[in-house]
């Protein structure tokens, strides 16, 4: 690079940290978040310990419409679970809910189905 295109890199730097960032992450979080009226939820596997069955902690996290139904997510997950979807669980609250509980943000799933 020559002298004039560093010296514009550098002034670019220094406004972005000035400035806290490009602004890309908060015009997407609220686009989705806002606008869309979406949430986030994390689907786990162990409802006590919140791990996949690899035992990572929250390894998954769904962006998905505010209220989606706990059987919807299921699908959104794997078909299988969708189409075998017996109960899910809270796993905040650990309180088992049905098909039609709404998810709302952060919440922590367990599906139960028929394998």
């Amino acid at each position: 690079m020559n002298p004039a295109q560093l010296n514009a890199l550098s002034s670019m730097k220094d406004k972005l940290a000035q400035s806290g960032g490009t602004g890309v992450a908060e015009l997407l979080s609220s686009v989705l978040f806002n606008a869309l009226d979406h949430v986030v939820v994390y689907p786990v596997a162990d409802e006590n310990a919140w791990k996949d069955s690899e035992g990572r902690i929250l390894p998954d996290a769904f962006v998905v419409p505010n209220g989606i139904e706990a059987k919807a997510l299921a699908y959104k997950v794997h078909s299988d679970l969708g189409d075998g979807f017996i109960k899910a669980v809270d796993g905040r609250s650990r309180r088992v809910v049905g098909a039609d509980h709404e998810c709302s943000d952060s919440d922590v799933i367990k599906i139960h189905a028929k394998s």
